[in-house]
């Protein structure tokens, strides 16, 4: 009985590391990703500066229409 309250104890402690480390992997990918569309704004941003419709166009096309309100753009624009 001890040992098997032992071997439960063992895989409930498994599966706790296990869910958090898959947690952890999924917040770094997420992360990553985050960093990755940060990235693409400000660089789309900063055409968007010197190209003005062409750039926002661009931006329409890879976020599409639906990404922000309309009356509420990047505050940069």
């Amino acid at each position: 009985m001890v040992i098997d309250q032992m071997v439960a104890e063992d895989l409930v402690a498994a599966a706790r590391g296990l869910r958090e480390a898959d947690l952890q992997r999924f917040r770094d990918e997420l992360e990553q990703q985050r960093q990755f569309r940060l990235d693409q704004l400000v660089e789309l941003t900063d055409d968007a500066r010197v190209a003005g419709d062409d750039a926002r166009k661009d931006i329409v096309e890879i976020w599409g229409e639906d990404s922000f309100p309309a009356s509420d753009p990047p505050a940069n624009w």
